[in-house]
């Protein structure tokens, strides 16, 4: 899904601001966040905000369930 993300957005470029895509490691274990973070992620890649998205199979189809990193 990313790939397809940056794929889009390199083809069309119609935006004015810096989009910045990358891969979490180790995120089906819910630690790979915080040690991007801590590892100085936003200190080398400020970001005004962050999206996320993963697939779950216990979520209901159209539903986004939303949290914030601590």
């Amino acid at each position: 899904m990313l790939l397809g993300a940056a794929k889009y957005l390199a083809e069309n470029r119609n935006f004015t601001v810096r989009c910045i895509l990358f891969f979490q490691p180790a995120e089906e274990g819910r630690a790979g966040a915080r040690q991007m973070i801590d590892d100085g992620l936003f200190e080398q890649f400020p970001a005004d905000c962050v999206f996320g998205m993963h697939n779950f199979t216990d979520i209901q189809s159209g539903h986004l369930p939303l949290n914030q990193a601590q």
